[in-house]
């Protein structure tokens, strides 16, 4: 069979789809055949001998009567055939086979945002996924996820996978300059069979993937961690993306490591990431294109058509840059994490770079008009504060047990052992959210402040407000230069105070910049210090005022100020629209409870056999039944700020690990100073396993739900540690 050799084809490069004709001397076909994938076709001994010509073009779905000689290679018949006598290849160069195909657009379309990441969640992130290469949690995985039967008999694992979007508390913003390249690979992939070879290489990348083989695991694990590595540690995040398939390969190791292999095969067809691991081409750069001012993007190229071999697909991933300050930066690497597209997709590409710079923070306005509210505290929006009603322009109404708090729980049993109910601590970064009809309705400045709060929920008598300021008193803009992006630094307070009033910082609005430059989103109008003051409730009180220094008030609210044409609102819950609560006072306030005390974590002392031990080196003999209880406190002064506590032994050098169990994990045991409580009793045999007789290390861990708005405060924790030898006699 004759055969068409394209020379010049890169090997990942698809096949362009082309006809072999039989032609008249008017180019018209009298016969026709496709090339197949491997060149091959074929043209009747018959029609050739009523050829004039033979041409190679592009296929076509129905050939017109007459085909054009700028878009055929004509060879006249006896060449053909004399070509065919030398060898059945004819090969044709890249220069002449590619003006088969003129050129024409592909694009693809999405968007580009950047989100910030919690350092604690990381952490539960890691610690979650470790759990699945416990033994324990392995052998269990096929009962939990063989939730159902496919129809042709074989049970396919349904639970879900992990998905790399952020979870409700990511703040995100609007990526909105910048160059987003286009790589595009095709990947085939034919029905994989019992024993497959694949699927051993399968497991092998995903070994090599797998984000927790360096972290091991804790029994228990420890309720209020260390922090994390830095960001680029982090081994789910690559190239500031997040790795959907190393996300996921602790759970898809412990499956298919354990499943039957009728099993694994419908475990990895069920879930594309894992096929498209293997058999895909080298991906190759087609286009770039700039980010647009809304976060979108759109990327053109001229390409050849694209007719994909049968069980192939073509695939397409994005790596995004910044120039900063004259560096580039990338700030989102699709190939590196893995994360690729179909041509008809739009995907929000999300960078977790701690450089990329946004321009607006999160969506537009939630609600209409000319409307101010808070925002966020830190990373968490400010629905999650359980505040009082507004009760005037400076206070609330009473508080209930939880008011202050921050992730309300239903109730206080609900929150034990939960990061529910969560105390603030540490430097608070409140940001409000100010409409642009603000600016027009007069609002200026603003002014923030705090002052201790009363069991009523008024301002405590005698008590001291206490101003506050943005960090270093200024916001950043983002200038548009020819060639990327400057940060430019710009105060906003004021040079004294206007109209008489102090502590007034600008209102920083949208309008108030030219074309070429946009706020910085993540940027906050004040820290709050808490802990240069008391633990406690406290106000937390923003007013506006105008030009002249006047304070305004929502028109017909109560309080001092002067009517303006624009109201206070609350937050209360997200949603399609999200819910608020207008305040009809002449401020804004909301209360806060924060508590920066550590607590108290110690260990007391040993007792065997329910009676008390005596010395620093403690060497405890007896028989395998005798048991060992620990003497030790842990203690917050408010004792729903504690998170859990809890024992674990280890013993040796790397030998095994354990917990001894308390009464009460998620509330306080023992009194500070000295009053001890007791953990439950574990015998010696327990304990030394197969030995004898043994060293041991016991740790204590406390917890504490002490939260700044971004992450736990983990100086806050406690960890203390006892040594003590162990023999059976």
């Amino acid at each position: 069979m004759p055969r068409l050799l394209l020379v010049g084809r890169e090997p990942n490069e698809p096949v362009p789809a082309l006809s072999v004709y039989a032609l008249d001397a008017e180019l018209r076909p009298i016969a026709a055949d496709t090339v197949d994938e491997r060149g091959g076709f074929t043209l009747p001994e018959e029609a050739l001998k009523k050829a004039v010509f033979v041409g190679i073009g592009a296929q076509q779905e129905k050939p017109p009567e007459r085909l054009n000689r700028e878009e055929l290679v004509l060879y006249r018949t006896e060449q053909y055939r004399t070509l065919l006598k030398a060898s059945d290849v004819i090969d044709l160069a890249r220069a002449r086979w590619a003006t088969l195909f003129p050129p024409f657009p592909r694009c693809v379309t999405g968007r580009v945002r950047r989100c910030s990441w919690w350092p604690w969640w990381q952490f539960a992130q890691e610690v979650t996924l470790s759990t699945a290469r416990s033994s324990a949690a392995a052998l269990s995985l096929r009962t939990e996820v063989l939730a159902g039967t496919a129809t042709s008999g074989p049970a396919i694992l349904t639970q879900p996978a992990l998905r790399p979007i952020p979870p409700p508390f990511f703040r995100c913003g609007v990526v909105c300059e910048g160059l987003v390249e286009v790589y595009q690979r095709t990947c085939c992939w034919w029905p994989l069979v019992i024993e497959d070879p694949r699927i051993p290489s399968i497991i092998d990348i995903l070994e090599r993937l797998d984000p927790v083989v360096a972290i091991p695991p804790r029994f228990p694990p420890i309720p209020n961690p260390p922090d994390p590595p830095p960001f680029e540690r982090l081994a789910l995040f690559k190239g500031g993306a997040l790795d959907e398939a190393a996300l996921n390969a602790p759970r898809d190791l412990a499956a298919l490591r354990r499943l039957p292999a009728l099993e694994q095969v419908a475990y990895i067809e069920a879930r594309p990431y894992l096929r498209h691991l293997l058999h895909c081409g080298e991906p190759r750069r087609v286009g770039q294109g700039f980010i647009q001012p809304d976060g979108s993007f759109q990327v053109c190229w001229r390409a050849f058509p694209i007719f994909p071999l049968p069980n192939c697909r073509i695939e397409v991933a994005y790596v995004v840059k910044q120039v900063i300050g004259g560096s580039t930066v990338t700030i989102y690497n699709g190939l590196a994490a893995n994360q690729w597209f179909g041509l008809g997709e739009t995907p929000t590409l999300t960078s977790y770079h701690p450089q990329a710079l946004g321009c607006r923070d999160g969506d537009d306005p939630r609600v209409d008009g000319a409307v101010i509210y808070l925002d966020a505290i830190g990373s968490t929006d400010a629905y999650h504060l359980k505040t009082p009603a507004e009760a005037g322009w400076d206070r609330v109404g009473a508080p209930a047990y939880n008011d202050g708090l921050c992730f309300p729980a239903a109730s206080a049993a609900a929150a034990k052992g939960a990061l529910l109910d969560r105390n603030w601590g540490g430097t608070l970064n409140l940001r409000w959210w100010f409409t642009e009809p603000c600016r027009a309705a007069g609002a200026r400045y603003y002014r923030a402040s705090v002052i201790a709060a009363d069991a009523a929920g008024n301002p405590q008598p005698g008590a001291t407000r206490v101003f506050l300021a943005p960090a270093g008193g200024a916001w950043q803009k983002l200038v548009f230069t020819g060639s990327g992006l400057d940060l430019v630094s710009v105060p906003l307070g004021t040079p004294g105070p206007v109209g008489g009033e102090s502590n007034l910082f600008t209102i920083p609005y949208d309008a108030d910049l030219p074309p070429t430059e946009e706020w910085r989103d993540a940027q906050f109008h004040a820290q709050l210090p808490t802990g240069g003051e008391l633990e406690g409730r406290y106000l937390l009180t923003l007013e506006v005022f105008n030009a002249a220094g006047q304070r305004l008030r929502p028109a017909g609210a109560a309080g001092p100020g002067v009517d303006a044409g624009f109201r206070y609102l609350r937050w209360v819950a997200p949603g399609s629209p999200d819910v608020f609560a207008n305040v009809p006072f002449a401020g804004l306030t909301a209360m806060l409870w924060w508590d920066n005390r550590a607590g108290t974590g110690d260990i007391r002392g040993l007792r065997r056999n329910g009676a008390p031990t005596t010395g620093e080196c403690q060497f405890l003999s007896g028989p395998a039944a005798t048991t060992l209880q620990v003497d030790f406190i842990a203690h917050h002064p408010e004792e729903m700020f504690q998170l859990s506590h809890g024992l674990t032994w280890y013993r040796g050098i790397n030998g095994t690990s354990g917990s001894i169990p308390v009464a009460a994990p998620f509330d306080n045991e023992g009194t500070p100073p000295a009053t001890a409580a007791s953990s439950t009793a574990v015998a010696f045999s327990t304990l030394l396993g197969p030995h004898s007789q043994c060293s041991f290390a016991v740790h204590l861990t406390m917890g504490l739900k002490t939260f700044d708005g971004s992450s736990s405060l983990y100086p806050n924790s406690v960890r203390e540690v006892a040594a003590f030898a162990l023999s059976v006699v």
